[in-house]
């Protein structure tokens, strides 16, 4: 699985994306600051933290993009409004900071089995 994870900080990214690749769950992660030009993937995460106001925007412009591939986004910012727009901009799942590593790796695997199913 291919995953693009749109960061303003891609030196903070970093960290998720070993995660991802050690455990067996991507075979490749792009890490970028915007979606301009990237490769198509099969799954987008979007960090608001890093990204700010930048983050809801980006996911409308994926959504409208493609329907087909799941987008997560990952924020400290988890006020019910917050969670309702992003929900309400395109976002498939939404997970909190700080999370536990093997949630979002089962929320992966749930989001994913949702768009093959």
């Amino acid at each position: 699985m291919r995953v693009l994870l749109v960061s303003g900080a891609p030196e903070r990214a970093a960290s998720l994306r070993a995660l991802l690749l050690e455990s067996g769950r991507a075979s490749e992660v792009e890490i970028v600051g915007s979606v301009d030009g990237a490769a198509a993937e099969d799954l987008i995460i979007l960090d608001q933290l890093d990204l700010g106001a930048r983050a809801h925007a980006l996911c409308r412009s994926l959504r409208e993009a493609s329907a087909e591939r799941p987008i997560m986004m990952l924020t400290a910012m988890v006020d019910t409004q917050d969670r309702i727009a992003g929900l309400e901009r395109g976002v498939d799942d939404y997970l909190g900071k700080p999370f536990e590593p093997r949630e979002l790796l089962l929320r992966i695997q749930s989001v994913l089995r949702l768009f093959d199913g």
